[in-house]
């Protein structure tokens, strides 16, 4: 299956690493602009492999248990 996002903006908490990194790093690899949201900042390796896609991304650091 090709999915692809382009033209879709996807904002993914808990970013910053393990699933919800690899979930960030696959939608910007089809073609979606991010909102990453998550208490940390994401890891530099993260953040090359998004830098790598091509599409833009924004990171948020918010804890969503204070909103």
């Amino acid at each position: 299956m090709n999915l692809r996002l382009d033209g879709k903006v996807a904002i993914i908490t808990g970013s910053s690493r393990g699933i919800g990194a690899a979930i960030a790093i696959g939608y910007a690899e089809a073609g979606a602009s991010l909102l990453l949201v998550s208490r940390s900042t994401p890891s530099e390796e993260t953040l090359a492999r998004l830098e790598a896609t091509g599409q833009p991304y924004y990171c948020l650091s918010s804890d969503l248990i204070d909103v």
